[in-house]
């Protein structure tokens, strides 16, 4: 282990682990337009699923720069 490493660190959670994504709630649910279709209705159920996603905090901080959809439990048209 190398010294500053936390121990308890969780990978999937971490920006450390470039392929965070593969373990997001989206990436495995049956409607992936939700978080990119705009609508009210939508926005409201890919939220309510980020909010119980592995990787949300992660997601929502390398999103800074994205302008669209929900990322993280964010709607980024706000």
């Amino acid at each position: 282990m190398s010294r500053g490493t936390d121990p308890g660190a969780d990978p999937v959670t971490t920006t450390t682990s470039r392929r965070w994504w593969v373990h997001a709630s989206c990436a495995h649910h049956p409607e992936p337009e939700l978080w990119t279709s705009g609508q009210p209705a939508d926005k409201v159920r890919a939220i309510r699923v980020c909010r119980a996603c592995p990787v949300r905090t992660v997601c929502r901080d390398e999103s800074v720069t994205e302008t669209y959809g929900v990322w993280g439990g964010v709607d980024r048209a706000q």
